[in-house]
């Protein structure tokens, strides 16, 4: 059965410049949630 509650966002994502991010120098992990598609149109060569 389709749920659509589990499609919903809960909560928000903060957002940061990579300026800000570089002064904080905290560990970072930045995760990539383009599509398979999206990747492939336009990423950086060994990315």
């Amino acid at each position: 059965m389709f749920n659509l509650m589990m499609y919903l966002p809960w909560g928000k994502v903060p957002e940061i410049n990579a300026q800000d991010l570089l002064q904080q120098q905290q560990d970072v992990q930045i995760v990539d949630v383009r599509t398979r598609k999206e990747f492939c149109d336009s990423h950086i060569q060994g990315a």
